[in-house]
């Protein structure tokens, strides 16, 4: 397998230079050994996991258009925090790429970070000599995958009943136009369900697609053992679906600066009760001039029917919403308008207290879902979800540290932003300004319902 290095060093330590040719020394070593084929090694200064040097590798691996395997010392090596170790991680998987760490006794960086943040080396090493013993033999870790079944001693067999179902998105997603969100609406319409009985979702169709276990590849902490078991779907079938993956990709494609929402966190279904969510679709076509042409388009869509296909609340055009908001908005700020009561500034110490909470639940889910990745019993893509909104909760909290004696004046100074900046100013500034004056935006029937704080 293709592999790159990537370690951390002290630049200003005597031996710092010392320690960069050992450590790219161990990367080659492991190379040997395990029969993977070196690309080189990417460095960051210590403490700085996940800086230029990660940026350039990164670069490195979207534009070569490959997967490889990126082998680290350690998880620390990958950043100073466990969010930023999985979001290193996730990263990785993100570009159809794997990190492992050159650490006999926890070669997982799930496992490797758990062991570093939460200091539980007694478990990890117990857990560690189980499921390094299971792999080596490719026997199965945690909760098989759809399609598979385990029996008691850990080998994997093909399940009748899901397996039929695996063959179906192959062929559903290959098909001429087949898309993964096609292919979810298309198994929910005959009312399959998951294993665990609920509706297929964009995430769980590509965790199946882009799972090598269907061509009976045992795929672990760096180890890839062909032929382990029966595959359910032929290679040239798997290697197809890859294909596509990757050219959809949006880490594929040419980068453009993310488009910027500006109701995003406060506007909500009104049908279903759940956030609407920014989405992007793009649209390409050959113009009569024979030029390919592409286009951009932003809507909002609530979080159901995006992940579940369960409410039937139509997408609307982000340009309109925002528009009519905004337009809304600055009217009723401009005639005097402020929430109920303008000295009440508990909103702000609500805001807190709730942010606060959603944090320490949010904290423990998060911990919970590395465990369960680190494990196998769960796949990377569900992390992915529960880390931005972590993220987004603690930025918030940032926001509203403070004297609350001060929130009413800090609240007028962005309410006169809003009134006589707004036309010049960036699309995020604009975004992050309107949160801290609107605390909700309700569609229903097409029309907003505004609440001012």
């Amino acid at each position: 397998m293709r592999a790159i290095g990537y370690f951390t060093v002290d630049p200003k330590a005597r031996k710092g230079n010392a320690s960069s040719r050992r450590l790219s020394q161990a990367f080659q070593e492991y190379c040997e050994t395990r029969l993977h084929i070196p690309h080189g090694t990417f460095a960051d200064p210590r403490g700085e996991g996940g800086g230029n040097g990660w940026r350039k590798m990164t670069d490195f691996i979207r534009e070569s258009r490959q997967a490889y395997l990126v082998v680290t010392p350690n998880a620390a090596h990958l950043g100073p925090t466990l969010e930023q170790q999985v979001e290193r991680v996730l990263e990785m998987d993100a570009l159809s790429s794997q990190v492992v760490c050159d650490d006999l006794d926890l070669p997982d960086p799930l496992q490797n970070a758990l062991n570093s943040s939460r200091r539980s080396a007694q478990r990890s090493e117990r857990i560690r000599a189980g499921m390094i013993a299971k792999a080596a033999k490719g026997l199965g870790l945690g909760k098989p995958p759809y399609g598979y079944y385990i029996t008691v001693d850990g080998a994997f067999h093909v399940s009748p009943k899901e397996a039929p179902v695996v063959e179906r998105i192959f062929k559903l997603y290959l098909a001429p136009g087949g898309s993964v969100r096609s292919v979810a609406a298309a198994l929910n319409a005959k009312n399959v369900r998951t294993r665990s009985g609920r509706r297929w979702s964009l995430v769980t169709v590509r965790d199946v697609l882009r799972n090598p276990a269907y061509i009976g590849t045992y795929h672990r902490f760096g180890m890839r053992i062909p032929g382990s078991y029966q595959p359910i779907v032929s290679s040239s079938e798997f290697r197809q679906a890859q294909d596509r993956l990757q050219e959809r990709s949006p880490s594929q494609r040419n980068s453009h600066p993310a488009p910027v929402f500006l109701l995003a966190g406060i506007l909500y279904c009104n049908h279903c009760g759940k956030r609407m969510l920014g989405i992007v679709r793009r649209q390409t076509w050959n113009r009569r001039d024979g030029v390919r042409a592409r286009a951009e388009y932003r809507y909002y869509q609530c979080q159901s029917r995006i992940n579940r296909n369960q409410c039937s609340y139509r997408t609307m055009r982000a340009d309109d919403v925002e528009a009519e908001v905004v337009g809304i908005v600055r009217e009723r700020l401009a005639a005097g308008e402020r929430g109920e009561d303008p000295n009440d500034v508990s909103w702000l110490v609500g805001d807190k207290a709730r942010s606060e909470a959603a944090i320490q639940s949010l904290d423990r889910q998060f911990m919970e879902g590395v465990q369960r990745a680190a494990s196998g019993t769960m796949s990377l893509s569900p992390l992915r979800g529960g880390l931005e909104q972590l993220r987004v909760y603690k930025k918030e909290l940032g926001e509203q540290a403070g004297d609350c004696t001060d929130a009413r004046d800090r609240l007028e100074a962005n309410v006169a932003r809003v009134l006589n900046e707004w036309d010049s100013l960036p699309a995020a500034d604009r975004r992050d300004l309107l949160r801290s004056v609107v605390s909700r935006v309700a569609m229903k029937r097409g029309k907003p319902e505004i609440t001012l704080r």
